[in-house]
């Protein structure tokens, strides 16, 4: 299974052209990014009877099709390296004493903007080298945990700074998307992942 980023003010645009392309009947899903970890793997529940049952979340109600994340930097750490164990193992479930193990096989496709602004750099972005490098870290950090490799840690943001997931626009004061990266394609391993979008 595959992992595509795409970034840029056309990101969505493509990711979904792209998620399409996948095929007219493969189930496409695209959860929020303020989505629990439950809602994204599932859950285990008791039924009448008194036997577990499985309650799949947005992982397997997407298998043999594509997982669409927009904004890939906005979503929980936990749920980034869910998503990632999902794609390599399965989606694993404990409900205390045993673990359950439910197949899967899908694909991602991620969005991210330009920059933490939604503003091309050099384009009227205001944000800092170091608000850039900060988000520049946070999509490495995320394609890692997606694709199973050694993660850089993220560093803790100061107090008094909101950090660049919650800075508002300069001009219009709402929130926007974040976006890092730079133009590559990687292919190791089982899981390949390419990055789509301008310098």
């Amino acid at each position: 299974m595959s992992v595509i980023l795409y970034r840029g003010p056309e990101a969505v645009r493509m990711a979904r052209k792209a998620a399409e392309e996948r095929g007219r009947y493969a189930p496409l899903r695209a959860p929020h990014f303020s989505s629990s970890r439950a809602a994204i793997t599932g859950r285990l529940s008791l039924t009448r009877f008194g036997s577990l049952q499985y309650q799949p979340g947005e992982i397997g109600l997407a298998d043999r099709g594509v997982l669409l994340l927009t904004d890939l930097p906005e979503f929980p750490r936990e749920v980034v390296e869910a998503v990632g164990h999902a794609l390599r193992h399965g989606v694993q479930l404990y409900d205390g004493r045993r673990s359950f193990h439910v197949p899967v096989h899908f694909s991602v496709i991620a969005t991210a903007e330009h920059c933490p602004c939604g503003q091309r750099p050099g384009g009227g972005c205001r944000c800092s080298p170091e608000s850039r490098a900060r988000f520049d870290r946070r999509v490495r950090w995320a394609m890692a945990a997606l694709r199973g490799e050694p993660q850089e840690p993220l560093e803790a943001t100061p107090a008094e700074d909101p950090g660049p997931l919650f800075r508002a626009h300069p001009e219009t004061g709402v929130p926007g998307p974040n976006g890092y990266g730079s133009d590559q394609e990687v292919r190791e391993g089982p899981i390949s992942l390419r990055v789509w979008g301008e310098v």
